[in-house]
């Protein structure tokens, strides 16, 4: 079964105390990525060892954290340890997701439930007791475990960015790889300690929007302090403070939003015209990918 084989997976893990748990796992981790955590932070490794423990138990796995903090990275993660099989994917706010997953649970196939909120957790309950027991891999994520406390046998939490400023520089390094593939690019000194200076209240994946601008506005193999979309930076001198917090809850309603601009005017509070208009104004990038 399935738990069988995250065992067998994990076998030898922990048979140095002193080793990186990704090393332990027999993942490399030269560039600080493994088991789907990214940086080299006691945040990142506390990460790496519940990934570690999770993936050995082989048992059903609720994973919380902030918007765009990298849920659906680590339990996308989980699930590929635990089974070759594609899983299937619900919407855990959608109408009839618990009719959704006690079908999958019945036939056998791996399950990720996706921003999962349960107003009454007895179903959900009974329906994680009985993939345990069949030994159907599921995953779950939501904000935070609320009323799922006690639902799942195991549970990780995935710190917001902000708690995890030195694994910044390995995210960015990352995530310019993939934005400009086959370009040899890389941030100045300068424009990572901005990086680092920022609160991320849309963490990595705010990063990741943050970043794809700052490429669009590189030309060079050197990405500058001034490519970066960020209040304080070059970019936006001339803007009052009031203009430079408007221009952060828009990138980050955006980036939280998928790039929805129906969406993120609604939960701004503007039409969309106004979200067109300031978007202008403030020199917020229409073209860039979320």
């Amino acid at each position: 079964g399935w738990r069988d084989t995250a065992r067998a997976r994990f076998a030898g893990a922990h048979d140095s105390p002193h080793a990186d748990p990704a090393e332990r796992a027999g993942v490399p981790n030269g560039g600080h990525t493994a088991l789907g955590v990214t940086g080299r932070s006691p945040a990142a490794a506390r990460l790496r060892e519940a990934m570690l423990r999770a993936s050995g138990l082989g048992r059903p796995v609720l994973v919380t954290g902030e918007e765009g903090a990298g849920r659906r990275r680590l339990a996308g993660t989980l699930l590929a340890r635990w089974s070759p099989q594609r899983p299937v994917v619900i919407d855990g706010t959608a109408p009839e997701w618990l009719r959704r997953l006690d079908a999958a649970v019945d036939a056998g196939a791996p399950v990720l439930v996706t921003d999962l909120i349960a107003s009454d957790p007895v179903p959900l309950r009974a329906a994680v007791a009985r993939a345990h027991r069949q030994q159907v891999p599921l995953v779950a994520t939501a904000v935070d475990a609320g009323r799922l406390a006690g639902v799942f046998p195991f549970g990780i939490a995935v710190p917001p960015l902000r708690e995890r400023r030195a694994d910044v520089r390995d995210l960015t390094a990352e995530l310019i790889a993939k934005l400009a593939p086959g370009r040899s690019l890389a941030a100045h000194p300068r424009a990572l300690l901005t990086l680092e200076a920022h609160a991320w209240p849309g963490n990595v994946r705010e990063l990741q929007y943050v970043l794809s601008l700052a490429i669009q506005e590189c030309i060079g193999e050197e990405l500058l302090e001034r490519h970066l979309p960020l209040s304080g930076t070059a970019r936006d001198h001339g803007l009052t403070p009031i203009e430079r917090a408007e221009r952060d809850a828009i990138v980050t309603a955006l980036t939280e939003l998928g790039g929805n601009k129906v969406a993120a005017a609604a939960a701004l509070g503007f039409a969309r015209s106004t979200l067109y208009r300031k978007m202008r104004a403030l020199r917020i990038d229409d073209r860039a990918p979320f």
